[in-house]
């Protein structure tokens, strides 16, 4: 972005952190944690500690950040290098990215822009104006995206609770402030996990690797009655319940289902599983989710790529991530757009602009800055 248009995000998010400091939610055990944070136009800063809210609000006041993070760990040291922090145990996290679920709405909102000429073009491809092949992907966010958001949460959310027994008090909900939601799961007995632990409940959520074998159907498998014995009934516990609910409508069915099952055979009954699973599990990134040493982005603080809030999702059906994490003022500024599909922020709808100089509130010019759409 150009200085004018870096000038006024910077003075967008300093002015944000100096009036909404309330906004900022301190994780827990802060002592305890490795902060982070990304400069605008420069590298990440790490290794840094807080004792409290009020110290990383002051460091946070003076530096402007352009992002800010903090460790999922907790150590015995977090200000020293990650050899020698001494981990002591971490949240489990989940991270539900919209823009991995392959929508139909992304054809409406989803550009490529030239990272050397800012041209924006439809699909990826060499930029038409300098034939560069450094492009880079840009997606807006609609409310089909946030609904679809929303129903990988519930998905996510019945594991956890149906499968895991995680309490519904254990669980925090976020919009991640961009493409996407978090999910921080706090439960003492589950901060000491290994990474493979974690890996195991990942794949478990996703229905990941689930076999024919596990419903008593085998290669070699001929005799109805033999199946019959091992099949799961409806109402069984996990995923052996679920995929027979979505096979049959009750356990009579049992008999008829198993016969067609084995007609068919294993591996097209292998990939029926993995059809069901797609369709009921929930997607989330598993690197996430394994990785102990993550830093994550903290609570009530602002994301780069939108001018928006990590802001908190109490009660998801209400939930209005384009009006609750829109927190930057109203105050228009003058921007040249080069290009942006309609697009909805807090109850207005702004665009579609092509190559054109428009007045818009604060919040919708950093928004399309951060996108790198337009400049001041």
């Amino acid at each position: 972005m150009n200085e004018q248009s870096l000038n006024l995000v910077k003075r967008s998010f300093k002015e944000f952190y100096f009036k909404h400091t309330n906004y900022v939610e301190t994780p827990n055990r802060i002592e305890e944690r490795e902060f982070g944070y990304m400069q605008f136009n420069g590298g990440m800063i790490r290794h840094l500690s807080f004792k409290n809210n009020g110290e990383l609000s002051a460091h946070f006041l003076k530096h402007i950040p352009s992002d800010v993070y903090y460790s999922c760990a907790y150590y015995i040291n977090p200000t020293a290098p990650m050899q020698e922090k001494i981990f002591k145990g971490a949240d489990l996290i989940f991270d539900i990215d919209i823009d991995e679920l392959a929508l139909i709405c992304a054809k409406d909102h989803e550009m490529w822009i030239c990272n050397h000429c800012k041209n924006v073009m439809g699909e990826k491809q060499e930029c038409g104006k300098c034939n560069s092949m450094k492009v880079e992907k840009i997606s807006l966010t609609c409310d089909n995206c946030i609904d679809a958001g929303k129903g990988e949460l519930k998905k996510l959310i019945k594991f956890l609770q149906e499968d895991l027994g995680i309490q519904e008090n254990e669980i925090k909900i976020y919009f991640s402030g961009n493409q996407g939601f978090h999910l921080h799961i706090y439960n003492t007995e589950l901060e000491s996990l290994d990474p493979h632990s974690r890996a195991d409940i990942a794949d478990y959520v996703m229905g990941n690797n689930i076999l024919p074998d596990s419903f008593g159907v085998r290669k070699n498998s001929h005799l109805v009655k033999d199946v019959i014995s091992k099949f799961p009934n409806i109402d069984d516990f996990g995923w052996r319940g679920r995929i027979s609910r979505q096979l049959m409508k009750d356990d009579k069915a049992k008999p008829r289902t198993v016969q067609k099952i084995l007609k068919a055979g294993y591996l097209r009954f292998k990939t029926e599983l993995d059809d069901i699973a797609r369709e009921i599990g929930a997607h989330i990134d598993p690197k996430v989710t394994m990785d102990i040493h993550r830093v994550f982005r903290m609570q009530g603080t602002l994301n780069s790529k939108s001018g928006l809030m990590k802001a908190p999702c109490n009660a998801i059906d209400t939930f209005d991530p384009l009006t609750n994490a829109c927190v930057l003022t109203d105050e228009e500024v003058l921007v040249n757009v080069r290009y942006s599909p309609k697009f909805r922020l807090k109850e207005r709808f702004f665009g579609p602009f092509n190559d054109q100089k428009v007045k818009l509130p604060t919040y919708a010019a950093v928004y399309l800055i951060c996108k790198g759409l337009a400049e001041v």
